[in-house]
């Protein structure tokens, strides 16, 4: 069994190479679980005024996405919130099915949760963001239909299909997420990608990465969901 501290270890050491997936579906291990997240993501060193150097979070880049109702969308818009996040493209025949499949349950349990139990409005709210590698065949029609399949209503901004720039959005997932995308004629559906969801904190800082194509793993995830909301609500 790899644990939560090899993978994380795994990972921030050979950074994109460890998520790198192409879209063969396969069987992984599960993650073991901690209830002390791990802060990761992209981030610099700056100077301080007493002579030493702070660890500064690198922001999510502004770009031009919009989602699967044309919609234009704005980073701004996701500040203090909690995030889930994934990369796919809707003809994927391999592992962007199970990641899907999986990510509609966690949605679905997150609003039967969010239906059920009370008072939990007053923490942080949840987005769940699923950015296309492939934009040009992936249209504002394909994904809204995507949507539609995988549960999420017309008029929902909580799992929203992103789509915009292709080199901007391999960009975003190499650079800002530490994830793998890109164009590979070699791969099934002519891209390479990560199979990995990510958990962001309200800061926008990476607190986990799970194996999407796993459901034991995203089991983890819905703990680790729970744990994060714990930690923002007695942060405040």
């Amino acid at each position: 069994m790899v644990t939560r501290f090899v993978r994380t270890l795994l990972w921030i050491v050979l950074g994109n190479s460890v998520s790198l997936s192409s879209c063969f579906r396969g069987d992984s291990d599960s993650q073991a679980s901690s209830n002390a997240l791990p802060i990761l993501g992209p981030m610099k060193l700056v100077p301080n005024d007493q002579g030493g150097q702070d660890t500064v979070f690198i922001p999510l880049p502004e770009l031009m996405l919009e989602d699967q109702a044309g919609r234009p969308f704005h980073s701004d818009s996701l500040r203090g919130q909690i995030r889930v996040v994934d990369f796919f493209f809707a003809s994927c025949p391999g592992i962007c099915v199970d990641m899907s499949a999986n990510m509609a349950r966690l949605y679905a349990n997150q609003r039967a949760r969010q239906d059920s139990v009370q008072g939990l409005q007053a923490g942080p709210g949840l987005r769940f963001l699923s950015y296309t590698i492939d934009p040009n065949r992936d249209t504002r029609d394909v994904l809204a239909a995507y949507a539609e399949r995988h549960g999420v209503a017309a008029t929902s901004r909580d799992w929203l299909f992103l789509r915009g720039d292709e080199s901007q959005i391999h960009r975003l997932a190499e650079q800002y997420y530490l994830l793998s995308a890109g164009v590979d004629s070699t791969a099934p559906g002519g891209f390479l990608h990560s199979g990995q969801f990510l958990l962001l904190d309200p800061k926008g800082r990476i607190r986990g990465l799970y194996d999407g194509t796993s459901a034991d793993e995203c089991k983890v995830l819905e703990r680790d969901l729970d744990a994060l909301r714990r930690e923002w609500s007695e942060e405040q």
